[in-house]
């Protein structure tokens, strides 16, 4: 979505959220500030999903 700005949602973590919401956390600041996340994040590019 090349013309859409740029929105950071993190959810669906469900009862797993205590363990894994830092990690989320993480790649989330990381993709704020513009940095590459250590861990790959390709699959979740809501881009595949989504047609014009």
């Amino acid at each position: 979505m090349p013309t859409a700005k740029p929105i950071f949602v993190a959810n669906g973590l469900g009862s797993s959220g205590l363990t894994t919401g830092p990690y989320v956390a993480k790649i989330l600041v990381d993709l704020i500030q513009g940095k590459t996340p250590k861990t790959d994040i390709a699959g979740f590019d809501p881009s595949h999903s989504i047609t014009s």
